[in-house]
């Protein structure tokens, strides 16, 4: 009974898609935090009047992102009838499921992946190599730079704000929607 419940589960792409879905839904309350910095908030989850959710939540919302997109694209290679290849790197999975995909979103799907890898559950990647290709990738991706007199400084560039995560996440579930037509 169990098997026919894993095999069923394991071939049928809405749980992916429901999974994609929920952390989708806790990505969102991430980001709600970070906007939303109140001392209540913080009372209310028993945290210090020092924590700082616009600090301290960026790289979880990001790995959630790419647990999200991660699986929604597994969904779509899924309900095509393929298995997904085992591996986290968003952009190999996106060529897996034929799916074209924007050179500026490349860009990002790959600063997820970083983050799905590492980023929101460990300090600091396990190599050094990767620890450089990860700020790498988050600079030249979500950061500007921006003239400070003979100097220059980065900036967030807001690329990876809810509203453009939420369109790529979009663009994928219409392709998801469509196949299931």
């Amino acid at each position: 009974m169990a098997e026919s419940v894993f095999a069923r589960r394991k071939s049928n792409s809405v749980y992916w898609r429901n999974k994609s879905n929920d952390l989708l839904g806790a990505a969102g309350l991430i980001w709600a935090g970070i906007l939303n910095n109140e001392v209540l908030e913080r009372k209310t989850l028993g945290l210090p009047d020092w924590y700082s959710f616009e600090i301290a939540c960026p790289p979880v919302f990001r790995m959630l992102c790419g647990m999200s997109v991660e699986l929604l694209i597994k969904a779509i290679i899924v309900q095509r009838g393929d298995e997904p290849k085992q591996t986290h790197n968003l952009n190999r999975l996106a060529e897996q499921a034929t799916l074209c995909v924007a050179r500026e979103h490349a860009q990002l799907l790959s600063v997820l992946t970083e983050s799905v890898v590492w980023h929101g559950r460990y300090p600091v990647p396990k190599t050094r190599p990767a620890f450089d290709r990860a700020r790498e990738l988050e600079r030249d991706a979500l950061t500007r730079r921006v003239p400070l007199g003979s100097f220059s400084v980065l900036h967030p560039n807001h690329a990876l704000n809810w509203e453009n995560f939420l369109g790529i996440w979009n663009k994928f579930d219409e392709i998801y929607r469509a196949s299931d037509a």
